[in-house]
Formats: structure tokens, sequence, C-alpha cells
């Protein structure tokens, strides 16, 4: 191979491996579930509360060891699954505000009447909806602000606010039912006003989320793009200068020949 194909092969070569290590790292869509598979059905909190319970606030807390491997994600949406036994059903009517934020507490210690304390420093609004009717399957509550969660910081909450709540599970008709566990101690926990039930208790939850590059991989994509932006230079460089040089070396020819001809008449 000529030196000059040597030098090509090697500018591609160094070409790709940038390429490659700059875009090892891409975003994308995944989506866990929590809790699966279920092995209890309940009405807690969309299909109402038990007796007298206010049934006006609902929390649950899932372990930040579900998400192993994901690194930081923005959170887009969170969906509840019917299960295989007394699925169906009707909404508790009102309206539902959900938050989600990052708690450093144990999902199995949190407080069951000062709901507000249980939130994290970053708390957010996901999204508000009103309920009522046939409820579907797959129940899909979609953010309007997708949340940034990074389990590296701590534990997830997810909290709901109902108003004005208040409703009896069946009062209605047949109380929405969705797939649950009261045995997921160390998975998920849940904290309310509707019934009984804490540590271990809980909605099968899916959780559908875009990952985030972590600061490092961006600092590769920069790396990356700067060292290609330096050779395409570099190479231009070197290639505007070869020209030069050539045009110099092709007028100093060109001089010699004229001076040769002048000198032999």
């Amino acid at each position: 191979m000529k030196r000059n194909g040597v030098k090509q092969y090697a500018r591609n070569l160094a070409v790709i491996v940038l390429l490659s290590l700059t875009f090892s790292t891409v975003l994308y869509a995944d989506s866990i579930i929590i809790g699966a598979p279920g092995t209890a059905i309940n009405s807690v909190p969309f299909g109402g509360g038990v007796g007298s319970n206010l049934g006006t606030r609902y929390q649950q807390a899932y372990s930040s060891v579900q998400f192993i491997g994901t690194g930081p994600v923005l959170i887009t949406s969170i969906a509840f699954l019917q299960g295989t036994v007394g699925t169906g059903g009707i909404f508790a009517p009102s309206n539902y505000t959900f938050y989600l934020s990052t708690i450093s507490a144990g999902i199995d210690t949190l407080s069951n009447f000062n709901f507000d304390s249980n939130r994290g420093a970053d708390n957010t609004l996901f999204t508000s909806i009103s309920l009522s009717g046939a409820s579907p399957a797959t129940f899909i509550i979609s953010g309007d602000t997708p949340f940034l969660y990074d389990p590296a910081k701590g534990n997830l909450l997810m909290d709901i606010v109902v108003a004005p709540g208040g409703i009896t599970a069946g009062s209605l008709g047949f109380p929405a039912l969705y797939s649950a566990r009261n045995d997921a101690t160390g998975i998920f926990s849940r904290y309310h006003n509707f019934a009984t039930g804490n540590i271990g208790f809980g909605l099968v939850t899916e959780i559908n989320f875009t990952s985030v590059p972590e600061p490092a991989t961006f600092v590769l994509l920069s790396t990356g793009f700067a060292g290609i932006i330096a050779l395409v230079y570099c190479d231009g460089l070197k290639r505007r200068d070869l020209a030069s040089f050539k045009n110099t070396r092709a007028s100093e020819r060109k001089a010699a020949n004229v001076t040769a001809v002048g000198s032999s008449l």
C-alpha cells in the first residue's frame, strides 16, 4: 500500500473509532414492572376506600433496587394492570393528582399520617386527571412533565392526592380493581387513608421511561465530536499546505525554465 493510501486508511480508521465511541451510548425507551406477578387484587385507591376512611391520600414507595442497571431515567408514564380474577369495575369518581419524588428514607419507614413529610425535596407534579366510569384493563397515566429519577439518589415515591375523595368502594357498583401484592416487603410499600395494610402492600406498577446519559457520556460525546472536527481540520490544513507547496514548486520550475531559455539565446 502506498504512503498516501496508508495515511488515508489511518484517517478513516480514526474517524470510525471516534464515531463508535461517541455514539456507543444512545437514548432508549424502556419499562419495568415492579411487583409482578401480582398475587392479589385491590380497589385502593382507584375503586374507593373502605368504611369511614377518608380516601383522599395514597402513596406508594418503590425500592431503588428495582431500577438496577437503568441509570438516571425520565419517567414518562405509569400503568396499573388488572389481575386475572375480579377484573373490571368502575372508578371512584374524583380528581386524582399524581406527584413523584426521590426519597432518602427507607420504603418501609414512612408516615401513615403526615403524608407531606414523606415527600422528597424534588417533589414534582406529574399529572392531574379526573376519573369516573368503567376502568380499563390497563390504566395508563401519562405525565404532563416527565420526572427525572436517579436510583443512585434514593427510592421513588408516588403520591396521589384524591379530591374530593371519600367514596366507599362498591357504593356505586363493582369497584375498579388492579393487580396487587400484600407480600412485597423490600419491593414496595404503601401509605394511605383508604383502608389498612402498609408494609409490603401495593399495586403492581409498570413504569415507562427514557434513559438519560450520565455526565461522563456527555464528556465522551463532546470529546468525540471535538476529535472528529480537529481531525477534519488538520486534514484540511495538510491538503491546503500540500496544494500550496505544489503550486510553489510549479512556479519555481516555470521560472527556472524561463531562465534556462533566456541563457541559451
